[in-house]
């Protein structure tokens, strides 16, 4: 008092950036604050150094809903609204409007980079399989690849693909890896055998800033030595577009990985230039085909033109194919026409935690039932 009225709250949040709490007011109230406290400091001057610029204030309102919400993410708001206020002109008071669509995002993203680190702490990230289904006569063994999911977001729509977005902006990926690489394998680890058995592989994807690193390479090997699982078991997938980025330093990392028994992936495949290069330069054992040639190939004719091409350029350098993204009997017949190896989609199978995934394994007899038997329609 008298700058704010009783009850107030002020804490430094870090250099020139405080926050101000102010119990049972609302925005407007909070935004008259806001332009006293730019007056005041517009009078500031320090001593002896008349010449200096003004001081000058900028301020993001938000609204605290207690208890209803974390008051972390109603902190989070307010920084991206000033942060607003200062893009659009220094000396300003933005309030937070819910129909923002921008600041939405932002806020989301935040949000969820939060929730984030909060479970790569606590462990609550979540290893989800999906199948990866043979299309002809049962010739390759049954696989999964993995996907991340935060707990309480398992039935979330495009989960995995948000997760390792945020995960890049706010230069998380790395660690990201990491945690997959020993969460899986300390999973797959006491199932060596019946993973032997049924020769199912597991696909792991790696970020090309974890697959840039020497030493992330090291720990995944070292993590796969101590596992014992059968050699071919794991697929690491990597996107075309980091084949791309740095074919050299991708390609030392995936031979040292090749060397270790591990299947190389490139995913995303056909969407990329000069793909025939760098599959004669890189170790590669398997072509997944891009969902956009996946979800109109019956009647996009230069879908299926490209799909030919790909199966024709894996043939030619023995490498096996999967269509992604299969999503009706109709494609997926359509894609093992063609002579596609494997299809993978909501038709065979959604997402589901990796233990149960094991567990279907341990209780399926190899021998007579399989994910291609299920579906056997497909052939």
């Amino acid at each position: 008092p008298p700058v704010l009225p009783k009850k107030s709250f002020v804490a430094r949040l870090d250099g020139a950036k405080f926050i101000v709490m102010l119990p049972d007011r609302d925005a407007d109230y909070a935004v008259r604050v806001g332009g006293k406290l730019q007056r005041l400091l517009e009078e500031v001057e320090v001593r002896d150094h008349p010449e200096l610029p003004k001081l000058t204030f900028s301020a993001g309102v938000a609204t605290y809903s207690c208890p209803g919400e974390p008051f972390e993410h109603t902190l989070l708001a307010a920084d991206h609204v000033l942060r607003m206020a200062k893009e659009r002109g220094r000396a300003r008071i933005e309030t937070q409007q819910l129909n923002d669509a921008s600041v939405i995002r932002r806020f989301d993203e935040d949000f969820v980079a939060a929730d984030l680190r909060e479970a790569l702490r606590s462990g609550e990230l979540e290893l989800y399989a999906q199948p990866i289904v043979a299309l002809r006569e049962h010739r390759h063994p049954l696989g999964f690849e993995l996907l991340l999911r935060l707990r309480g977001e398992e039935m979330v729509e495009g989960s995995a693909g948000r997760l390792v977005t945020v995960a890049q902006r706010h230069q998380l990926l790395t660690v990201l890896d990491r945690y997959v690489v020993d969460r899986a394998f300390s999973i797959l680890a006491p199932h060596r055998a019946v993973l032997a058995a049924q020769r199912a592989t597991i696909s792991i994807n790696v970020s090309g800033a974890s697959l840039g690193d020497p030493a992330f390479t090291t720990h995944f090997i070292e993590q796969l030595k101590a596992s014992q699982l059968p050699a071919g078991c794991i697929v690491v997938e990597i996107t075309e577009q980091v084949a791309l980025t740095d074919t050299a330093r991708a390609g030392e990392a995936m031979r040292r990985l090749r060397a270790a028994g591990c299947g190389i992936a490139i995913d995303d495949f056909g969407t990329g230039a000069n793909s025939l290069a760098y599959v004669h330069q890189l170790p590669v054992t398997r072509l997944k085909i891009d969902g956009s040639f996946i979800k109109d190939i019956i009647t996009n004719k230069r879908s299926e033109a490209a799909v030919k091409g790909i199966v024709q350029l894996a043939r030619d350098f023995v490498l096996q194919t999967v269509g992604e993204h299969v999503e009706t009997r109709e494609q997926a017949n359509y894609l093992r026409r063609l002579g596609v190896d494997f299809g993978q989609g909501y038709l065979f199978g959604r997402p589901e935690p990796l233990d149960d995934a094991i567990r279907g394994l341990k209780d399926r007899n190899a021998t007579t039932t399989s994910w291609g038997n299920m579906f056997g329609t497909v052939g």
